[in-house]
């Protein structure tokens, strides 16, 4: 998994990450480019909805993904670029989550 860099914390609650890789990019509208910033609000796990856009605090990194499946002990995650795969990670590693609410190509 690539991880993202925390960039700067926007008020409590939100933050802004900036986006690096290409992971999340599929050439589509819906894409983050590497560069983007991407600002984010905590969500609890409870409050995860299949089909957004999550950045996932995961033991020292982060990840950008999009959730596909979610139980009581594990999310199913998948990037927009088909070149990387879908993967599951357990609701115990899970340290944070962000759901992604806008995307800027220049700093915040």
């Amino acid at each position: 998994m690539e991880t993202r860099k925390e960039i700067d914390e926007v008020s409590e609650f939100t933050f802004a990450f900036r986006m690096i890789g290409d992971s999340m990019n599929n050439g589509s509208k819906w894409s983050f480019a590497n560069g983007d910033y991407l600002r984010c609000d905590e969500v609890n796990i409870q409050d995860v909805k299949i089909g957004n856009d999550y950045v996932i605090k995961i033991g020292n990194g982060y990840t950008v993904r999009r959730i596909s499946s979610i139980n009581d002990r594990h999310i199913t995650i998948f990037p927009l670029n088909p070149l990387y795969e879908e993967s599951q990670i357990s609701i115990d590693d899970i340290q944070q989550m962000f759901i992604v609410n806008s995307c800027q190509t220049k700093a915040i």
